[in-house]
């Protein structure tokens, strides 16, 4: 990677310190973790609510493990079955409403899963942005 292509990725006084440390070609360890306090990715978001809130929420339903979002930008809720043995991935997205729906259908009778109880969870703690 070349100084030009460097520079022009970074923005901002933040970007500015980076660039200059970047050009003495000295960053120590010390300097290095100053740098990553600096700039800090962007968190993704599912319709304005942080990944790292809904999974708070997802590991507080039983067997919940995490949210991602896959590359339709439908939230995936990922849980486990009650033994333990499989993995799922829920389908959810946002009705008409605005409110997290899981696409996975049920039949009259069926139990719920721990996809709708997520989605009843976080319908209740957040309001997503459509």
């Amino acid at each position: 990677m070349n100084i030009k292509n460097t520079l022009c990725t970074f923005a901002g006084v933040g970007g500015a310190i980076v660039a200059g440390l970047l050009l003495k070609n000295s960053l120590t360890t010390k300097q290095s973790a100053n740098v990553q306090a600096i700039i800090s990715e962007p968190e993704e978001c599912f319709a304005g609510i942080p990944l790292s809130k809904l999974t708070e929420v997802a590991k507080q339903i039983y067997h919940g493990l995490y949210c991602s979002i896959d590359k339709w930008g439908f939230l995936i809720f990922h849980y486990n079955s009650n033994r333990g043995h499989q993995t799922f991935h829920a389908q959810m997205t946002l009705d008409d409403t605005g409110k997290l729906i899981n696409l996975s259908g049920h039949y009259p009778g069926q139990l719920r899963s721990g996809a709708d109880e997520f989605a009843k969870k976080a319908n209740e703690l957040f309001h997503f942005k459509k």
